[in-house]
């Protein structure tokens, strides 16, 4: 049975593109926004693609349910809201304990704001760049193997 990886962020992130490198498709430059949730599945993963947008995301926490690993993405190239983050990882939490937590941030081609986060929760934290591809290469070999020894980025 293929393992659940939950992708969940803010609206323009990146997490559509950052699924659609997962399952080896082309990064897509116009922004077109995610309403509810897709799916991106391959062979061992499905990916949920869920809705970044206050208007779209009144999916509720039941996509987040059954989930293997959660992914929540930002943009660092924007300011980092902690509490948008500590919400994300409650609700992970809440709907699906046994997950484990990353948190990436995308969009380093344009620059880095990683401030003023800290929390036990989170598994590991990568900066990366779908656009370019740009420290992808890790998080790609980890979700491939979701069981690897010591630290999952390295």
């Amino acid at each position: 049975m293929p393992k659940k990886i939950l992708i969940v962020g803010s609206g323009g992130v990146g997490k559509t593109n950052l699924a659609r490198l997962i399952v080896g498709l082309n990064f897509e430059n116009r922004y077109i926004a995610t309403i509810r949730a897709e799916t991106y599945p391959n062979e061992d993963l499905v990916i949920w693609d869920t809705a970044g947008n206050p208007k779209f995301t009144g999916i509720g926490k039941e996509y987040y349910s059954d989930s293997h690993l959660a992914i929540i993405v930002f943009d660092v190239s924007i300011q980092l809201k902690p509490p948008v983050i500590y919400q994300y990882i409650n609700d992970i939490v809440e709907m699906s304990p046994n997950a484990k937590i990353i948190l990436v941030g995308n969009k380093c081609d344009r620059g880095i704001s990683m401030d003023g986060l800290d929390t036990d929760k989170i598994e590991d934290y990568s900066e990366i760049s779908c656009k370019i591809k740009e420290g992808c290469q890790p998080l790609l070999n980890y979700l491939l193997n979701l069981d690897p020894p010591g630290h999952v980025l390295e």
